[in-house]
Parts: C-alpha cells; structure tokens; sequence
C-alpha cells in the first residue's frame, strides 16, 4: 500500500476521550479509505454521483468533507467557535493546525474529527433514509458530543483569558495546572 502523509495525526486523533467510531472516520478519510462515490467507483462500482449533502457537485472525499457548502458551513462556525483559522487543504492539515493551551488543542482537535464524523452522518442519512440534518441540528450534535469529550480530558488550560472563555461556551469544565502544596520551613 502506498503511504499516507505522515504525521502526528495518528497520535492526535486517538484519544480516550474521543470515542474511537468516530476517530476511525477521520483516520479513514486521512487514509483515502472513505467510501464515497469516489472511492466506490475506483473499486469497480458503476454508480451516478451525487453529493447527497448541497446536491450540487460529484461527490469526491475532497468534496464533501473540505469544499461542499454544508461542510465549509461547519468549518466556519468552528473557526468562529474558537477563532482560529483551520487549514482545509487536506484532512491531516485541519489537525496538525491546533493550536494553544493543552485543553485548547485537545477540544479543537476533537471539534475536528467530531465535524468530520458528523458530515459523514448526515450524508448517510440523507443517502440512506432521505432526511436530511440541517445545519443548526448539526451543529448542536458536535457541539453536545464536544462537550462529552471535553469534560472526560485531563488535558490543562493554560492561563489565556480568551481559552477560559472558549471552553466555558462550550461547557466544558476547565481544568486547571494543579500547584505545588508550599510548605512553611522554619
């Protein structure tokens, strides 16, 4: 098998706070293992192509997951969320991106493999049962799943006044350095 860019994202996305189902989707669309149309159709499979998502273009890995408007919807209101600016190039470089305290880069990071798993969500539903999420609903379900992830790290803010602000909006518990006990020494 050819290899990937390599990177730290393997370490990064697997985590005991980030269900693994849903760091498996991010790992397979880093690997160029998703199976949308794309993919499908290179494997053998005669199929019309459609991304099920805006209903627009052809669905590709690219596509649906960093240019269709659904995703690029998703991807602005994380930027907005924590007022960074994700690199949506390639699935490995909206990762290695995170920047910030050690809380901050752990709930980024999962704000990114939960988006990720969450378009992929609704593209299956919308395939598979035509519903379709609308963007408000998906927003909330990475928003509910961030909060879980969040608050089951034991990664530590840092003292940044505009982190502790971050993390409370998404009631996330911050969790703080714990400091030395000062002992008195006579």
């Amino acid at each position: 098998m050819p290899q990937t860019e390599s990177g730290n994202w393997c370490n990064l996305i697997w985590s005991s706070s980030i269900p693994p189902s849903k760091s498996f989707t991010l790992w397979r669309l880093i690997n160029n293992r998703m199976p949308s149309n794309e993919n499908l159709q290179a494997r053998g499979c005669v199929l019309a192509s459609k991304c099920n998502l805006c209903k627009v273009q052809v669905e590709s890995s690219k596509h649906l997951f960093l240019s269709c408007s659904f995703a690029t919807a998703i991807w602005d209101w994380l930027n907005y969320q924590f007022q960074i600016i994700i690199d949506t190039s390639s699935a490995a470089n909206m990762i290695l991106a995170a920047k910030g305290s050690a809380q901050m880069k752990h709930l980024i990071i999962s704000a990114v493999v939960l988006a990720v798993n969450t378009i992929w969500y609704c593209r299956n539903l919308s395939r598979s049962q035509d519903k379709y999420l609308h963007l408000p609903q998906a927003i909330n379900k990475i928003k509910s799943f961030l909060t879980l992830a969040g608050n089951s790290s034991l990664a530590v803010a840092g003292s940044s006044l505009n982190d502790f602000s971050i993390i409370r909006s998404l009631k996330v518990q911050v969790n703080y350095r714990k400091y030395p006990r000062i002992l008195e020494v006579n």
